[in-house]
């Protein structure tokens, strides 16, 4: 009965970590496609802009913290 128990708690604890980390996942896909989304489209067009590319940059908590800054004067605007 025992093994049983820890392993429901342990699926239980399993699924809310599985949880977390899905979410957080989805959350820096969309930026990250929001932010990619501008620069396809401006080479495209053929427009040269101060935009940020993903694909250059080295470290991916840089660019979230970039498109959270770009997100929130978006908002300002």
């Amino acid at each position: 009965m025992i093994p049983v128990a820890g392993a429901v708690i342990g699926a239980l604890f399993d699924t809310a970590q599985m949880n977390t980390v899905l979410e957080y996942a989805d959350v820096f896909y969309n930026k990250r496609y929001l932010l990619e989304k501008e620069v396809r489209i401006n080479e495209l067009l053929g427009i040269e802009d101060d935009i940020i590319d993903v694909v250059d940059v080295e470290e991916p908590i840089e660019v979230v913290d970039k498109v959270d800054e770009a997100m929130e004067a978006d908002k300002e605007v």
